[in-house]
């Protein structure tokens, strides 16, 4: 019998993947650059939706070169990279902590810098929540706020929302389990819990969940969103043009309507506590 050595077998199955690799890049080659009927794929999480899609899709129409606009969605930001990395899509928008292994691989535009924000139901008042947070008597305590929203465990907040809920709220538990922010949210303004979310999200949230809940700073609790491509697509003057244009969007329209969302600060909620604390 004839064999390969190991160094064999490792030239063996390196050339593989070579070969492979090779007629992935051909045809992106062919893809970005030969064909006449160039799709943009744009990956996103669910936060993003709306608004931004709408203002991305209308970039791309705007270039006649594009003939096809397609979102894809995926859970987090993760996904989304290694959506990226395998060639699936041309650019997404995602939490900047995920690209830190990898970031010469890729265009990256800030988009903004977001606070964590802790959902409440509308209806609940200020004392209700400041006897929650002050730890005092469980007894005391509203039962709605006994619940919360736990983020899916492919979120990359899941860990920080759940520490947080265990240093402020600790008699809080998880009764109810959302997929995705937007999820949360609906279910905060359905009046089932507590959560925590990210001010992204909050422009592309209808009036209805809008109206029924309240929004407040988590201090110290803030991650980077921006928009990365491949970075060879940089070449390609239409890529480069959409990918530009969004940033511009992100910097002049959206986050400013962004902020425009009234969100209260925790300190300040607690602050009057004092006055009615007992000797």
């Amino acid at each position: 019998m004839i064999s390969l050595t190991p160094a064999g077998e490792y030239w063996y199955r390196s050339t593989l993947e070579l070969i492979d690799r090779l007629d992935v890049i051909t045809n992106e080659h062919n893809h970005a650059f030969r064909s006449s009927n160039l799709v943009l794929r744009f990956g996103v999480t669910p936060v993003i939706r709306g608004p931004f899609l709408s203002a991305v899709a209308g970039i791309s129409r705007s270039n006649s070169t594009f003939s096809r606009f397609e979102v894809v969605y995926d859970l987090n930001s993760p996904r989304l990279v290694e959506q990226l990395r395998s060639h699936q899509i041309d650019m997404a928008v995602i939490a900047e902590e995920c690209l830190i292994t990898e970031k010469s691989s890729y265009s990256i535009s800030q988009l903004w810098t977001e606070d964590f924000l802790w959902a409440v139901p509308a209806h609940l008042t200020d004392d209700e929540l400041r006897i929650a947070l002050s730890n005092a008597d469980p007894k005391g305590i509203n039962p709605l706020l006994s619940h919360f929203i736990e983020p899916d465990a492919g979120m990359a907040s899941s860990e920080a929302t759940s520490a947080w809920y265990r240093a402020n709220l600790p008699t809080a538990v998880p009764t109810v389990r959302a997929p995705t922010f937007a999820a949360a949210a609906e279910f905060v303004a359905a009046g089932l819990g507590t959560a925590n979310i990210v001010r992204s999200l909050l422009p592309n949230l209808s009036e209805y969940v809008l109206k029924n809940i309240r929004l407040f700073k988590i201090e110290g609790r803030e991650r980077v969103g921006v928009l990365a491509m491949r970075k060879h697509l940089q070449s390609h003057p239409y890529y480069r043009s959409v990918f530009e244009q969004t940033a511009a969007f992100c910097r002049d329209i959206y986050v400013p309507n962004m902020d425009q969302i009234e969100v209260f600060s925790i300190s300040e909620l607690l602050r009057p506590a004092k006055i009615y604390a007992v000797p």
